[in-house]
């Protein structure tokens, strides 16, 4: 089992330990920002600390009485493009000039979309299609979103 500690603003000094389902463990590592599923929804943060392969026992006795624990739901990942599968529901779709203006602005003013970018754990795009539009106009090699669950 694999156990993260999440600091979710760089001025907090608290960490906040979460379980890594499976389907995420090979792509979490020391240094990702992750979404989680906290009692308040769902919060974005940074991994400080993480303990790899020790029992569930073992780690209830290093961090405390706090289990069970939330989960990670989603793991900062940049994909190539050419990796990226769209579904046909969203290639379909005839997007507003409006919104792909705004993807634009958003990227050259903060040098990142704004928008969130969701894949499925297989690179299925699941939310974020403007962004990639954008991403792929200005021949970008690879668009960073999340990948989840």
């Amino acid at each position: 089992m694999k156990y993260v500690a999440v600091k979710h603003k760089p001025e907090h000094t608290n960490v906040w330990w979460f379980m890594v389902p499976d389907e995420l463990c090979d792509k979490v590592s020391v240094g990702d920002e992750v979404i989680c599923a906290t009692s308040r929804g769902k919060a974005k943060g940074k991994v400080v600390q993480m303990m790899d392969g020790i029992s569930q026992e073992s780690a209830e006795r290093i961090i405390g009485n706090h289990f069970p624990l939330k989960s990670v739901v989603a793991v900062s990942v940049e994909l190539p493009l050419s990796d990226i599968h769209i579904p046909l529901v969203l290639a379909s779709s005839n997007p507003s000039e409006e919104k792909i203006s705004k993807r634009i602005h958003e990227f050259y003013k903060y040098g990142k979309f704004n928008t969130p970018v969701i894949y499925s754990t297989d690179g299925t795009l699941r939310d974020g299609y403007t962004a990639y539009l954008v991403a792929k106009m200005f021949d970008h090699d690879t668009l960073k979103g999340f990948s989840s669950i």
